[in-house]
């Protein structure tokens, strides 16, 4: 029975976090400086994009981050944009910030645990939206920035339709 117990956990660790899961919480530091906890971003649209910080492949994705997605549409939408970086310290992180002259910052995870608890595959990048209750709303393993845009505008528009009806109500119970 042991043998089974084991190797139903080792398959929940193989799985990954995907669309409709609770969003695990992390804490890793930030290059600029804080120390970000995702649960302290309770409340709010959370981009994350995780990605291998020993690809070749990364510096290019995180340039197009900045150019077809924080940049153009999500900078002014307070929408949080993180990219967690694995295998890099918050130094090597902060020198690649300069280099790439990045306006958003980057999450050090020098020893990959925050990728392993969101990753089930090799597969690097993956990109994840939280939204505000802390619940997976889409995940998708590479990057496609214009599906990660229509999903930001798709939540951040159903929370003005719940916050108006919402305030209707209000204004109807008050006129009682």
């Amino acid at each position: 029975m042991k043998k089974y117990g084991l190797l139903f956990i080792s398959l929940l660790l193989l799985a990954g976090i995907y669309r409709g899961d609770n969003a695990t919480d992390f804490s890793l530091w930030s290059t600029s400086g804080e120390q970000v906890n995702l649960s302290d971003l309770r409340g709010r649209i959370v981009v994350l994009i995780l990605v291998d910080g020993e690809n070749s492949n990364t510096l290019p994705l995180l340039r197009r981050a900045e150019n077809e997605l924080w940049q153009p549409c999500l900078r002014e939408k307070l929408v949080y944009l993180y990219v967690v970086v694995s295998g890099k310290s918050r130094e090597e992180c902060n020198t690649i910030v300069s280099d790439l002259n990045l306006s958003y910052p980057l999450l050090a995870d020098p020893s990959g645990e925050v990728i392993s608890i969101y990753d089930g595959s090799d597969d690097l990048p993956i990109c994840l939206i939280v939204g505000r209750d802390q619940v997976i709303e889409y995940r998708e393993d590479s990057f496609l920035p214009n599906s990660i845009e229509n999903k930001v505008n798709q939540l951040i528009a159903s929370s003005i339709h719940f916050t108006t009806w919402w305030k209707i109500k209000e204004l109807f119970h008050k006129n009682r």
